[in-house]
């Protein structure tokens, strides 16, 4: 099942309990944004920046998708520097949770 968002604004999207493996697909008017990958493991009151093992920020800055790999974590995505952004996102491979509910 998929999760899907709309940004218009630098903000973050919900919450979504994770674990394993997840897909982000981005598409629309960046507008020179970044779309960057947050990961929290205390129930949201700290997040920090998802990164791959070069230790580089994971995220999206034009149309694409990017794969994101993660033990039992709480996920967001902050679009952050746009101007008049209009972007769809598309996450898959969620695990439902009782904090869907």
């Amino acid at each position: 099942m998929a999760q899907t968002y709309n940004l218009t604004t630098n903000s973050s999207t919900g919450t979504l309990p994770i674990k394993g493996k997840l897909n982000v697909a981005a598409f629309g008017t960046f507008g020179s944004g970044s779309l960057a990958f947050e990961l929290s493991y205390d129930d949201g009151a700290t997040w920090f920046a998802a990164t791959n093992s070069l230790g580089e920020a994971a995220a999206i800055s034009a149309n694409g998708a990017l794969n994101i790999e993660v033990g039992t974590a709480d996920f967001r995505l902050t679009l952050s520097g746009a101007t008049a952004p209009n972007i769809n996102v598309v996450v898959t491979g969620v695990l439902r949770t009782s904090k869907l509910s």
